[in-house]
């Protein structure tokens, strides 16, 4: 606990953020670690997040690989002109990353839908992904045990919506604010207006799945593409009273292990991909700082 200040501050320094213009919109971003890295890291957040969550992830990194963070279009402090497409999800990471001059193959790490958006990318500019780590994804599969949680999750947005303008936590601060410095989790919550309109832009983007899945399952480039898959496995598979009113324990079980299954199907598409799973539950994946030096390491490992 005494060091998440300095921790803060640190990451504050190692640095710099900025907006760049891209096709449809402007995306803020974050840029950090050595300019000589030979490795390039985009971090792509989960879904209705801004990318400061996943500061214990970026910090880990950082002295090894450079860190490029950013929020989608609409989400965050990033902002969109135009109608969200499969196409201009890729199209506005290729112009950043041009705007920044990093020109060589990246490695995308997305969280849950950023998981789906990495494997996105890898579908629609094999060229530009040499590899992609995806934690606790969204699956790139349908399932029937799964397909209507997404349904809901408009839905689910609004009450968030609601809770913003009411100033309680909604589901997406379960747990960040025990594992977030301060200064970081008032950040992610930053105001109500904020907050409604970054949640607003998660709506455009789950809308878009049902496009985003034949991308994905029809490339060759994201078959091919080496990918390490990283599961949740907590020991409680219900700890909120949200998903204790979404289902029961059977259920719960029934859908995680559906999950499990398609990560590893995902895992299995070429010899150069892998599996894990680690004892967190979904957002503490990268919240929690063990589980964020361990996801580090496994990633460090994995590409080099």
């Amino acid at each position: 606990m005494t060091d998440m200040p300095q921790v803060s501050d640190d990451y504050q320094a190692s640095g710099h953020e900025g907006d760049a213009p891209v096709p449809g919109g402007v995306l803020h971003y974050r840029l950090a670690g050595p300019t000589d890295a030979e490795q390039v890291v985009i971090l792509e957040s989960g879904w209705s997040a801004s990318f400061p969550y996943a500061v214990w992830l970026e910090k880990a990194l950082t002295p090894h690989v450079r860190v490029l963070s950013y929020d989608r279009a609409g989400i965050g402090d990033s902002r969109s002109i135009t109608p969200l497409t499969p196409a201009g999800l890729t199209q506005q990471l290729t112009a950043l990353l041009a705007n920044l001059g990093i020109r060589k193959p990246v490695v995308v790490a997305g969280h849950s839908y950023g998981g789906l958006i990495a494997a996105l990318h890898a579908a629609q500019a094999p060229t530009m992904v040499r590899a992609m780590i995806q934690i606790d994804p969204t699956p790139e599969i349908s399932h029937e045990l799964i397909d209507p949680s997404f349904r809901i999750l408009p839905k689910l947005a609004r009450f968030m919506q609601l809770c913003a303008w009411l100033k309680i936590d909604g589901p997406i601060f379960f747990h960040t604010g025990k594992e977030l410095p301060s200064d970081i989790f008032a950040r992610i919550k930053r105001n109500p207006r904020w907050l409604v309109h970054s949640i607003s832009g998660s709506i455009e983007e789950i809308r878009l799945i049902e496009n985003i899945r034949p991308i994905i399952t029809a490339s060759e480039g994201a078959k091919q593409c080496p990918r390490l898959v990283i599961s949740c496995a907590p020991e409680k598979l219900i700890d909120s009273w949200l998903q204790k009113l979404l289902m029961n324990e059977d259920k719960a079980k029934k859908q995680w292990d559906a999950i499990h299954q398609l990560h590893q199907q995902q895992a299995s598409l070429n010899t150069a991909s892998r599996w894990m799973s680690l004892p967190y539950n979904h957002i503490s994946l990268v919240t929690n700082r063990t589980s964020a030096d361990t996801i580090a390491s496994s990633i460090l490992d994995f590409i080099r």
